[in-house]
């Protein structure tokens, strides 16, 4: 799931101190992947960016893990 709603930082239990921690365990899990994937020269259009934690937090990484999470619920099957 992809989240747009303004970070909450200390009053979410994703919070480490410092940044939101779902990115990182995101990021984390790609680095995993057999062949994962790779950011383009140039970013992908986006219309959260200038107010996105996790662009904020990982800069031009972070767009790598939007392609691969869910943005749309009816889109996933619920």
């Amino acid at each position: 799931m992809r989240f747009a709603s303004p970070c909450r930082s200390e009053g979410c239990a994703q919070w480490t101190g410092t940044a939101c921690g779902i990115i990182q365990r995101v990021l984390d899990h790609i680095d995993r992947l057999p062949d994962p994937p790779r950011l383009a020269e140039t970013l992908p259009p986006c219309t959260i960016r200038q107010r996105c934690r996790w662009f904020s937090d990982r800069g031009r990484p972070a767009c790598v893990a939007c392609d691969l999470v869910v943005t749309d619920q009816a889109a996933a099957g619920s």
